[in-house]
Order: C-alpha cells, then structure tokens, then sequence
C-alpha cells in the first residue's frame, strides 16, 4: 500500500515472504537503486532481487535469480536462487555502512558479468555473475511477526555504461 507520506509499505501476516516486481524484463548493464527501511526487525532479510524470476514461487520465494539483502543488525549478503534452492554468494558480512532501522540506499550495477554492490555508496565490492543475465528487479522481506513493516522511498531503474558511484 501507499502511505499517506507516499511510501510503499509492505505489511501482513507473520511467518511470511513478501515481495514486489517491477514488470519489465531488463538484461544486464543497469544500475539499480532502492531506498528503503525496515522498522522493527532486527534478524530477518530486506531483499533486492535482480536478474530473478518469481515464477514458480516457492514458499512465497522467487524461484531463480539473484538477491541483495541487509539486515538490522548491521549485516549484508548476496544470493542466488536456482529451481528454489538458494546458495549463499557472499555469506553474511558485517558493514557499518547500515543504518539500523533507518533510511538504508542499496545499489546494484550489472555490467558485463560483474555485480558490482553499495550500500549508503559504500562500495561492497564486485562479484562475478556468470549464471544469469537478465530477469526482473524487485523489493522483498522477511516478516517474522505481523505488522512489521518495510517502507520503500523511492526505487530507481536505468540502463547504464558507468558506475553510479567511483570504483576504488
């Protein structure tokens, strides 16, 4: 739903997966960026799927693709799913980077068959991406207890040569 602040809100039962899609297929070369926040939970994922696919869902999970996510308490990891079994790319890493519980911007950049990751602008680092080259992007959570929301500010979406911010 949205706010009346005109926030995205993500909200519902506990013990739950949710999710949003943007509707249009993208291939790699794009930066992806979302701002976002979770209120209350502390221990359970605040995802960006990118080159991903949610069907068929399993578990209320996207079936294949990629996942940025971060957490409250100050960690991040990246993922991949494939036929519903996830595989951890980059197991959970602290990063001071994160805000917990406040404004948190996640960025993603494809270029060729590199990931490349921020948080805040904070480089993360660049991953190989040798499994999937296109898909859908998204925004999903975890909700481990009802009535935990994630607001999304703003989410953009654009095709892209160059780095949205300086590599090192």
């Amino acid at each position: 739903s949205i706010t009346s602040a005109g926030y995205l809100k993500g909200n519902g039962i506990g013990d739950s997966q949710y999710s949003i899609i943007q509707k249009h297929l993208v291939v790699n070369g794009y930066v992806y960026e979302v701002k976002m926040k979770r209120k209350v939970e502390k221990d359970t994922e605040n995802r960006l799927f990118f080159n991903a696919y949610p069907y068929p869902l399993v578990f209320n999970r996207w079936d294949r693709g990629y996942g940025f996510d971060y957490f409250n308490n100050g960690t991040w990891r990246l993922v991949q799913r494939e036929g519903g079994i996830q595989t951890y790319l980059v197991p959970l890493t602290e990063s001071a980077a994160i805000v917990p519980y406040g404004w948190n911007k996640l960025t993603i950049w494809t270029h060729g068959s590199e990931i490349h990751l921020w948080i805040n602008e904070e480089y993360l680092g660049m991953f190989p991406s040798s499994t999937f080259d296109e898909g859908f992007v998204g925004i999903g959570m975890y909700m481990n207890q009802s009535d935990n929301p994630l607001l999304v500010d703003w989410a953009t979406l654009e095709y892209s040569d160059t780095p949205p911010y300086p590599l090192p």
